[in-house]
This record gives structure tokens, C-alpha cells and sequence, in this order.
């Protein structure tokens, strides 16, 4: 008995074949009474016993689970047999997870982040693993993928989807506005972005995607052009920085383009060495023989023990020694007792921003940058920017060139607090003698 009406069934959220329920699911907390029937003519003999202990006829009970309720009977001539109410309660029952794709410029990606342009749309879908159940956006839309309306700021869009036993699953879906897209093209080849590289005598074409309510003629560059999308750089000899800006609504726009110039030839004397991470501003650090190498937090003018390098040449290839222990890099990425000539520097015309790289030839060429967690990535197959900077140490804040190896003497050294130390008694790191720093290795 459900709700003071009798049902003549004995299974309360069954599924038929297709795939509806067949019958409400209780909610939990319901009170529902199970009354198992005997055949017509058939004497109650009173011996009833249910899987929960009960030994009445009729037993109630809540709905706080799903559950299986049986019951045995025995009959006058000692015969048993056992009848089932099986009661499935609304969300008692596993959430379907969710696979979320969206549909923008025609390509569909299985994620829940988008960029997109100002004003386009975008088609947002979710799969549930069951496939059947219902779906409420917050939108309000009840189907199973819905398409925006034209997407003029960042927003969140959220779809519910409950399975067949009422459990509900929720997906959030990123939608991030750009108000325009940045590329450049070299040869044949685009690619989305602002910072370029370009050989020197080379040319570039960059551009900006724009909305469609921005026509060119309100796009204007730094350099006096007006009129167009796109600003073509024929022999180029040195970098720059160019600047699109255009109007829509009050509000105005710029973007501004990077253009780095690889040079023909790069020269690094050899020397002691901060390498840092332009972007990031972390310096490149050793941590002992057979470890990785990674960017440290750091001072350039206070490096710490394993943040200077001895950059050693070889014509055109490179070797680095990590001081004070004077291992060398290798093409793992860690330091070994071997000092290899492995390397090659590209620089970028005009500044001190340089590129490391591997590889002797062009299939093999591998460029060197930093991974967010401060590792280094070594399989960068293409130069796209110049992400190092190497910071000699020659002024009177750092660790001098030829002061890197010294014989202990009777001279006063001091610790960096300033407190006086024994010569026979240092240990590796930095000292100060006579108002420089230096470096016992």
C-alpha cells in the first residue's frame, strides 16, 4: 500500500523495456505497507517470517534504501515459499558521470573549457554513461545539448542530468570571451599567438580575428597603418613590438605583437653564468650529480648554491658546469660528472633573451624550455620564443670569473652574516674576502 492506495504488484521501480520506470519510484522517507497474498481457499496458518526479522503477515516499512524485502510462508502441510518485494528508492542507485563536449567553428573537442570569439556561439553537449534520463540546463533548455545564443562575456552554463533512478550528476561548462585573436603567418603557415620569431631578412604577416561588428577600417597600428587586419614586416633585420587596437561599443581594444628576430650567429664568451627564466624570473639550479635540473626561486644578485654556471665553448656548441660542484648538464637534463659540448645558443637580435637547444641536425633539434612546475621540457621540436636570459657575473655584487678558484691563506674571510672564518676550517659556498664575494669550491 502506497499512499493509502493498494497496488496489486509487488515491485515498486521497476523498468519495462523501454527503459521508463514502470512504476514511481518512492521517494526516501516513504511508508509503504507490504501485504503478501495467498492463493484463494488457502488458510493463513500465521507462519510468516521476513528477512528483517518481522514475523507479522503485513509489515510496514520507510524508505530510506532500496531494498529487497522477502518473505517466507509455511503452509498447513509444512510446504515454504518465499515471495520478494523488491522497492527501488529515488536516487538510491550510482550517478551516471558525464562526458562534455563542445562544438565551436565546426569542430567538436571533448572538454568543458572554451575561448571564443566575441558574438559567435557554441554547442554544448553532454553524454551520460547510461544514455537514458533527463536533462536541465541553466538555461532552462531540457535537451541533451543546447547551442548559446551570440556569447558577448565570460559566462559558466551548467546542465543537470538525473538517470533513471534519480540520481543527479551536474556539469559545468567555461566559456571565455576574447575580443579578438591574435596570429601571424610565415610562408604558408598560420598560427595563433603574438610573440613571433622570424629569421633575420625574413618577412611576417600579423594579424588580428576581430568580431564581425569590427570592420578593418576601424583597425589602426603603431606603426601609422590603417585600415587593415593584417600588417606585413618585409626584411626583417631587428625585433619590435606592434600594437592593433580598434573600437567596439566605449570600449577600445589593443594587441600587441612580439616579433623576435633569430640571429645569424650567436657568441657567448665563456664565464660564470645566471641562467633564468624570462617569464617566470626563476633561475635554472643543480641539485647534485644524476638529479634533474629545475628553476629555483632566486636572486641574481644573491644567486644560491647551484644557480651559477660556467658556460664553456667549443665553436658553436656549448657546455654547462654547474658550480660549485663542476658537473656538467647532459641532454637528460641532469647533471654528470662528464662535461659535454652538446649544446647550442640562439639569440634574439637586439636583446639578451636567448634559446637553448640540442640536435645537430633539423630533424633532431630539440628546444629548451620551462614546464610550469619549474622541470625543464626538452621536446620542443619548434623555435617559438627565446626564453632565457644569461646573466654574467662580473659586477661587485657577483661571484667573479677568476675568483672562482683560490688557495687557502691567512687573509680574514667572512661568512655572508659577516662573521669571520677560519681558512683551514671552510667549507664549500660563498665567502667574502677583501669586499668581493667568492666562491670556495
Amino acid at each position: 500500500m502506497v499512499n493509502g492506495k493498494t497496488l496489486l504488484h509487488n515491485e515498486l521501480g521497476g523498468l519495462v523495456n523501454t527503459y521508463t520506470i514502470n512504476n514511481t519510484c518512492p521517494p526516501t522517507g516513504q511508508t509503504l505497507t507490504l501485504m503478501p497474498q495467498l492463493p484463494d481457499g488457502e488458510e493463513d496458518t500465521g507462519q510468516w517470517h521476513w528477512n528483517t526479522g518481522e514475523t507479522t503477515r503485513d509489515i510496514t516499512v520507510t524508505t530510506d534504501r532500496s531494498y529487497i524485502y522477502r518473505v517466507t510462508y509455511t503452509n498447513a502441510h509444512g510446504i515454504k515459499s518465499q515471495l520478494c518485494f523488491p522497492i527501488a528508492t529515488k536516487g538510491d542507485c550510482t550517478p551516471d558521470s558525464l562526458t562534455p563536449s563542445i562544438t565551436y567553428n565546426g569542430t567538436t573537442t571533448e572538454t568543458d573549457t572554451i575561448d571564443v570569439l566575441y558574438g559567435k556561439t557554441t554547442t554544448l553537449n553532454v553524454t551520460p554513461t547510461a544514455g537514458w534520463g533527463t536533462y536541465k540546463w541553466s538555461t532552462g533548455a531540457t535537451t541533451q545539448s543546447i547551442t548559446t545564443s551570440a556569447i558577448k562575456k565570460d559566462q559558466d552554463i551548467s546542465v543537470t542530468f538525473t538517470n533513471q533512478g534519480g540520481a543527479a550528476t551536474t556539469q559545468v561548462f567555461h566559456i571565455h570571451v576574447f575580443m579578438a585573436i591574435p596570429y601571424y603567418i610565415i610562408g604558408e603557415t598560420t598560427t595563433d599567438g603574438s610573440e613571433v620569431v622570424v629569421e633575420q631578412g625574413g618577412s611576417v604577416t600579423l594579424g588580428i580575428t576581430t568580431p564581425s561588428a569590427v570592420s578593418a577600417s576601424n583597425v589602426w597600428w603603431s606603426d601609422g597603418t590603417t585600415g587593415s587586419k593584417t600588417l606585413t614586416l618585409e626584411d626583417v633585420q631587428t625585433g619590435g613590438n606592434y600594437t592593433a587596437t580598434f573600437t567596439l561599443g566605449d570600449e577600445e581594444y589593443a594587441f600587441t605583437f612580439s616579433v623576435l628576430v633569430k640571429a645569424t650567429a650567436t657568441d657567448i664568451q665563456p664565464g660564470n653564468y645566471i641562467i633564468q627564466d624570462i617569464e617566470s624570473g626563476r633561475l635554472l639550479t643543480g641539485h647534485g650529480k644524476n638529479q634533474p635540473v629545475t628553476f629555483d626561486e632566486g636572486d641574481i644578485t644573491f644567486p644560491t648554491e647551484g644557480q651559477t654556471w660556467f658556460i664553456d665553448t667549443n665553436g658553436t656548441r656549448y657546455a654547462f658546469v654547474n658550480l660549485p660542484d663542476s658537473l656538467g648538464l647532459n641532454t637528460a637534463a641532469r647533471l654528470s660528472s662528464t662535461k659535454p659540448f652538446s649544446f647550442y645558443l640562439d639569440s634574439a637580435v637586439g636583446t639578451d633573451r636567448y634559446a637553448l637547444r640540442t640536435g645537430i641536425t633539423a630533424s633532431s633539434t630539440k628546444y629548451w624550455t620551462m614546464n610550469d612546475d619549474g622541470s625543464m621540457l626538452t621536446t620542443n621540436t619548434k623555435l617559438t620564443t627565446f626564453p632565457f636570459s644569461l646573466i654574467p657575473i662580473d659586477n661587485s655584487n657577483g661571484i667573479k670569473n677568476e675568483s672562482i678558484h683560490f688557495k687557502e691563506s691567512n687573509s680574514m674571510w667572512f661568512d655572508l652574516n659577516g662573521r669571520r672564518q677560519e681558512p683551514s676550517r671552510l667549507t664549500k659556498g660563498l665567502y667574502i674576502k677583501k669586499g668581493k664575494k667568492l666562491l670556495k669550491r
